[in-house]
């Protein structure tokens, strides 16, 4: 009795059908290519790429961190020329990729006239005044400082001051030497230090004659500038580690990926003809 149930129960199920010819393969976990190695590469760049950012962030200084805009921004720009000054001392090769990397000296001091003309209409201290002119000064633009001289020569002190540093800076070709002692021993009681103490500084000597002073302030600027230099060269030699190993990362992955999916069009059925 029970073979007999057996034997129906057997004639009632279907025969398997056969394979079809040309079907898709079943499908399989798909293997994005990526590795713990590629992985932690990634994560390194990442974490690195934050790191250069928050240290821009700190070594920069902005205006709306501290409560004297002015003195923020005279801290800015005095580096700022300071690291200009030094990339003219560099091989032409290394002072192209400055240039191309960072911007040239003229926009520099272009974008920093513009800073300090914003100042010097909202900020009521005229040492924003003064080091507008200074770089304006350095920028050539000496009409700017004969129509700008006359009218503090007008005005209470310290712009009468200022008119006359000014003028013997960048509007006389010669000074006495008892004249250009006195200038120098007044522009020193001033809050003026960095690179714009240094370039006002240097013409007056220059106009005097006055090649100790002269030797003096180079030695000075170059003990600034060359610190800023090699921070540039390490933050420079960071920012193009971290290019390269990005890139050779997304190469490699490329070249993984493509691996893969040559693997997978391999093993993949052809349909019938």
């Amino acid at each position: 009795m029970e073979s007999l149930t057996s034997l129906q129960t057997s004639a009632v199920e279907p025969a398997p059908s056969p394979p079809c010819l040309g079907a898709p393969p079943p499908p399989v976990y798909y293997n994005p290519g990526f590795s713990k190695l590629i992985t932690v590469l990634s994560g390194f760049v990442l974490l690195a790429s934050i790191g250069v950012v928050v240290w821009m962030a700190f070594e920069v200084p902005r205006l709306g961190r501290v409560s004297d805009a002015g003195r923020a921004l005279d801290h800015m720009v005095g580096r700022l020329m300071d690291a200009e000054e030094g990339l003219k001392r560099l091989p032409p090769w290394e002072r192209f990729l400055y240039e191309m990397t960072m911007g040239s000296d003229q926009n520099e001091r272009s974008q920093a006239i513009e800073w300090y003309e914003e100042l010097s209409e909202e900020s009521p201290d005229p040492l924003a005044d003064l080091h507008l002119a200074i770089l304006q000064g350095e920028d050539g633009r000496l009409d700017v400082l004969r129509q700008k001289v006359p009218q503090w020569e007008r005005l209470p002190d310290p712009y009468q001051l200022y008119a006359k540093l000014i003028r013997a800076g960048y509007l006389r070709a010669q000074l006495p030497a008892a004249e250009a002692f006195q200038l120098q021993a007044e522009l020193a009681e001033l809050p003026v230090t960095g690179w714009f103490y240094s370039r006002l500084a240097t013409h007056i000597a220059e106009g005097a004659g006055d090649r100790a002073l002269l030797t003096t302030l180079e030695a000075s600027s170059l003990a600034r500038t060359d610190v800023l230099i090699w921070r540039s060269r390490a933050f420079a030699l960071l920012e193009i580690s971290l290019m390269l190993l990005g890139g050779g990362v997304l190469i490699l992955w490329v070249i993984r990926r493509g691996r893969t999916e040559m693997l997978r069009v391999a093993s993949s059925e052809l349909p019938p003809r």
